[in-house]
């Protein structure tokens, strides 16, 4: 009875921190993206993004953050989604740089800047299934193939075929059918990520649950590329870091200022912690609350939490400041389909 009772407006569809006060937009999402990638560049791309191309799908509140985190390392994203009205609000609040006309302006534009190792942020109009098969079908070679599309929950999720408008309408006409297609286009989507992956290009789900929806649907190399968590951040998780966010509750930009003054003081002899600081103040427009995520650690979150208490006393912040985990917290909720999957002890 879910969706029966997300129509009367007596729950959501809410995963993770999306529906708690403190949810941070784009912005809290982002150190995930980028630690992904720096992994996959550490390990695949000696050390180094630049020059590189990720093809990706999905521009709303999580999605949006990839062109940025990929710009941030050096390198290229294609970022397609099939809303317009969502790719202008990334655009206008900086996440991504230049809107492409077509997919061979895209790949143009893409290629152009890998050639020269420019960072650029490209946004396209598409569908996910169509221009993924589109890109294979040319022997488009991206370096990296995810996506954010909202595969986790399919009647939020667009089939091929289908504009914004015309899936809204067949939700509200044939919500069984909406839930067949969807799924149906979720398999052609994975298939093509799959044959990228067998291409030796570096292919994964990040977080989604595309491949449990295609697993149920009966596709068999459902599970073939991995989760991001297995595959390249599970290290950060084994010393214990996890997406710890803060929120200036009194909404001076000042607040924020101070607090990234802070986490580079206290842990200046951290690089994962000022990498990130620094990039973050330069290039992770406020939107809402100025607020901040950081992959801090055990014990450095006590340490921060407790200077922040001294600012405040002091006068050096203005306003309260509330803290919060992520989801990705290397303490907080498993999904089996991505966080615990793969374990080394089998379990």
């Amino acid at each position: 009875t879910f969706y029966e009772l997300q129509d009367k407006n007596l729950t959501m569809f809410a995963q993770y921190t999306a529906g708690p006060w403190e949810y941070i937009g784009t912005q809290g999402v982002i150190q995930g993206t980028f630690e992904t990638l720096r992994s996959i560049g550490n390990l695949h791309f000696a050390g180094s993004l630049e020059g590189r191309i990720l093809l990706t799908a999905g521009m709303g509140g999580m999605g949006g953050n990839q062109p940025r985190a990929m710009t941030m390392l050096g390198g290229v994203t294609i970022c397609t989604d099939v809303d317009i009205e969502m790719i202008h609000r990334r655009l206008t609040a900086g996440y991504c740089d230049v809107l492409a006309t077509s997919l061979d302006h895209a790949i143009t534009l893409g290629r152009e800047a890998a050639a020269q190792k420019t960072p650029l942020g490209i946004a396209m109009v598409g569908n996910a299934v169509e221009v993924f098969e589109e890109c294979l079908r040319r022997g488009f070679r991206p370096d990296i193939v995810t996506d954010m599309t909202p595969a986790h929950d399919p009647l939020s999720y667009i089939p091929a075929g289908y504009t914004v408008e015309g899936a809204n309408e067949l939700r509200r006409r044939d919500r069984n059918e909406y839930f067949r297609l969807a799924r149906a286009s979720m398999i052609r989507q994975l298939t093509i990520m799959n044959a990228y992956h067998d291409m030796g290009v570096q292919a994964f789900e990040y977080g989604n649950q595309i491949r449990r929806q295609c697993d149920e649907e009966g596709m068999p190399d459902a599970l073939r590329i991995p989760g991001f968590v297995a595959a390249y951040i599970r290290p950060l998780f084994l010393e214990g870091r996890g997406p710890f966010r803060w929120i200036c509750v009194f909404g001076e930009p000042s607040d924020l200022v101070r607090l990234d003054d802070l986490c580079l003081e206290l842990f200046e002899d951290d690089s994962l912690v000022t990498r990130w600081i620094r990039l973050a103040r330069r290039h992770i427009p406020i939107e809402g609350l100025p607020a901040r995520v950081c992959y801090l650690g055990f014990g450095q979150r006590a340490r921060f939490g407790l200077a922040v208490n001294d600012l405040i006393a002091r006068g050096e912040v203005k306003g309260p400041v509330a803290f919060s985990r992520d989801n990705l917290d290397s303490g907080s909720i498993i999904n089996p389909t991505f966080e615990s999957e793969n374990m080394p002890d089998g379990s």
